[in-house]
């Protein structure tokens, strides 16, 4: 009882989280078109004093010059800013039946 408590607090936490990050409203997307496709401008990255910018939301902390791509190749560097190029594509695509013979 106490687990499904604290399962549901930190569910409820997640989801609250993630809609204060996340545009509600499809006007607030800055959504644009590139040679990388539709991106996303994301929001935690930091310049550097190198003149790359650094990707703050995994522990690799990537490092991206113009055009670079971070580790994960989701994120990029564009225009000075990390965005995300892969927002809203779907990340697996499998053919596979519904009921399967034993």
């Amino acid at each position: 009882s106490n687990h499904k408590i604290k399962s549901h607090e930190r569910r409820k936490r997640v989801t609250e989280t993630l809609q204060s990050i996340i545009p509600q409203d499809e006007s607030e997307k800055p959504a644009t078109i590139s040679a990388l496709g539709p991106v996303v401008a994301t929001q935690f990255w930091h310049k550097c004093d190198d003149g790359r910018v650094q990707c703050d939301l995994c522990p690799r902390a990537c490092k991206l010059k113009e055009g670079g791509r971070g580790l994960c190749f989701v994120r990029a560097r564009q225009d000075d800013a990390i965005v995300l190029t892969t927002y809203g594509r779907s990340a697996g695509f499998c053919i596979d039946p519904m009921e399967k013979n034993p």
